[in-house]
C-alpha cells in the first residue's frame, strides 16, 4: 500500500498517564489539534470542535498509512461548516465541559459522568479556555478569548467546524445544548469537500497535498483543566498504586464511558 506521508517528531497522542483514560480526555494533544487544525483548514472556519473517536486513537511516528487515518479518527462522519455567535459557542462548550464530575476536595483524579459516552466531549481550537471542574456543569468555562488574547462576546459572528453527527444531533435541533426558542447556529454547508470524503479522508489529503507528506506533532495548549487542586504528591501516588495494581478506577460495563469515581485522599491513605 502506497504510503501517505511520515510522522516526525513522535506520536501524535501521548502515552497515558492512568492507562484507562485517554490523555486526550484530560490535556490538549497533538493528535486532537491536528484533526481540528484539518477541519478549520477546509472549512476557513475560526473554530473548530472535535471528539477523540477511539480510547486508543494515535499515530505512530513514522511512515503514515491509509489504515492510520482510521486509527485516529474512527467513524465516516463528514465535515459541516456552521456560522455561530459567542453566546451560542458558550452553551455548546458547556455542554462538552459537562462530562466531567465536580471535583470535590478529596478526589486526586479526575472523574467523570459515567452515563456519558466519551465521544460527546469536544475539545475545541481557535479559541482559549480554561475548563473549571470544580464548579457545577453550565459554569465551567473559564476565560474565554480568541487566540490574540481578546475576550469573546456573546454577539461576536464566526464560523465553526465540527462533524455532521454533532451538527445534526445537537447544534442544528433542539436537543440538550439549545432549548425551544434559542437561536440555532445557521447551516452554511455540509459535506465540506465532499468530492475528497469525509473527516477521514480529509486528514489524509491534507497531508499529502497541504503537508507535501510530513507531518510533526504540534499542541497549541490553547485549552486546560483547572479547579482540581489537590496536592501533586497525592496525585503521584494515586497514579503509581494504579499501576502497581494496589488501586483500581471502578469498570464501566459500558465501554464507551470512562471511571464515574475518582481515587481519593482516603484511598491512598492506607499505603
Amino acid at each position: 500500500m502506497t504510503p501517505i506521508g511520515e510522522l516526525r517528531g513522535g506520536d501524535l497522542a501521548p502515552a497515558n498517564e492512568i492507562d484507562c483514560l485517554p490523555q486526550a480526555m484530560v490535556q490538549d494533544t497533538a493528535l486532537l489539534d491536528f484533526i481540528n487544525e484539518v477541519q478549520m483548514y477546509y472549512t476557513g472556519a475560526q473554530v473548530s470542535a472535535t471528539a477523540l473517536t477511539s480510547m486508543t486513537s494515535q499515530m505512530k511516528e513514522g511512515t503514515i498509512r491509509k489504515c492510520d487515518m482510521a486509527s485516529i479518527y474512527t467513524y465516516q462522519n463528514t465535515l459541516y461548516k456552521l456560522q455561530m455567535n459567542g453566546l451560542q459557542l458558550r452553551k455548546f462548550m458547556e455542554w462538552s465541559a459537562a462530562f466531567f464530575k465536580t471535583w470535590e476536595p478529596q478526589d486526586v483524579t479526575i472523574a467523570f459522568d459515567s452515563s456519558v459516552r466519551y465521544y460527546l466531549y469536544d475539545a475545541f481550537a481557535g479559541v482559549k479556555y480554561d475548563l473549571d471542574i470544580s464548579k457545577e456543569p453550565g459554569n465551567r468555562i473559564r476565560n474565554l478569548t480568541w487566540m490574540n488574547g481578546k475576550a469573546v462576546q456573546d454577539t461576536d459572528s464566526f464560523v465553526v467546524a465540527v462533524n455532521n453527527y454533532r451538527a445534526t444531533t445537537q447544534l442544528l435541533a433542539y436537543a440538550d445544548i439549545f432549548a425551544e426558542g434559542d437561536e440555532l447556529p445557521k447551516l452554511l454547508e455540509i459535506d465540506v469537500r465532499g468530492d475528497v470524503g469525509g473527516v477521514r479522508e480529509l486528514l489524509g489529503e491534507y497531508i499529502r497535498t497541504v503537508k507535501g507528506g510530513t507531518i510533526e506533532p504540534h499542541v497549541d495548549n490553547n485549552w486546560k483543566i483547572v479547579g482540581n487542586n489537590w496536592k501533586a504528591a497525592d496525585h503521584e501516588k494515586a497514579v503509581r498504586l494504579l499501576r502497581e495494581g494496589k488501586l483500581a478506577l471502578n469498570e464501566n460495563a459500558d465501554s464507551r464511558t470512562l471511571p464515574g469515581k475518582a481515587i481519593t485522599t482516603a484511598d491512598i491513605a492506607a499505603f
